[in-house]
């Protein structure tokens, strides 16, 4: 490794970058005065972060990732599990 070069560089911008998003993320609930658009901002979010799971589940390492995921998911996003994968083989 060459001397100027800073160690694990790429963990610490992939660190930056989420401590960005996770800041944005509150901003943009806390930025909602009234409490029915902050949940439903809440909710937005819950379901990116569920498709971005059910996404990567295709990965070739991710059983392990699936089963916890699955393991400790409501009853209502397992309903919705088939059909964001279904959406997921079309793309």
């Amino acid at each position: 490794m060459p001397r100027d070069a800073e160690p694990a560089a790429n963990v610490k911008a992939l660190i930056l970058h989420s401590n960005r998003l996770t800041n944005w993320v509150a901003e943009v609930i806390l930025m909602q005065q009234d409490v029915k658009k902050r949940v439903n901002v809440i909710k937005h979010f819950i379901a990116i972060a569920d498709v971005s799971i059910a996404v990567s589940f295709n990965w070739p390492h991710a059983n392990t990732r699936r089963n916890a995921w699955l393991c400790t998911t409501s009853r209502r996003s397992l309903r919705s599990f088939p059909r964001l994968e279904q959406l997921q083989s079309i793309a």
